[in-house]
């Protein structure tokens, strides 16, 4: 695996999305029954090979996949029936997904990699915190 890939998207991120507090490899802290040991709002990144060709002597072209795992405390409500500036801040959530896509969609690592692309965003159903997990894919020779 490239730790040079996860590095430069952390760096990118760190850069990019100022209202990220804590970057870095998922190792399972959001699964620990006591409180993670992370700030939030915290993106957790890890990396899978999910298809390897031969493509020269001793290299292979690599299908790479980047989750990030963007975690948020829950701020407040977002029902209908809350006040307007509680549910604006609640929703905020969504402006930092995008500000994460806005920064990796399409960007390559300065030629370190092919060009990400995003596969998926989806929340996953948790009750003490929100979490969103973002998928996205680049090509690479190893």
């Amino acid at each position: 695996m490239d730790g040079e890939i996860l590095t430069v998207i952390m760096d990118r991120l760190e850069e990019s999305v100022p209202e990220l507090q804590w970057i870095g490899i998922d190792e399972g802290q959001l699964n620990s029954p006591e409180r993670p040991a992370v700030a939030f709002p915290c993106c957790l990144a890890d990396m899978a090979y999910v298809q390897c060709d031969d493509y020269k002597e001793a290299l292979q072209r690599v299908r790479g996949q980047i989750t990030l795992r963007v975690a948020f405390k829950r701020l407040g409500s977002t029902n209908t029936a809350a006040p307007r500036a509680v549910r604006s801040r609640s929703m905020g959530d969504y402006s930092t997904l995008q500000a994460i896509h806005k920064a990796l969609q399409w960007w390559d690592g300065n030629g370190m990699f092919g060009k990400l692309r995003r596969l998926s965003v989806r929340p996953e159903r948790r009750s003490d915190l929100r979490v969103f997990v973002m998928v996205y894919e680049t090509m690479f020779a190893d």
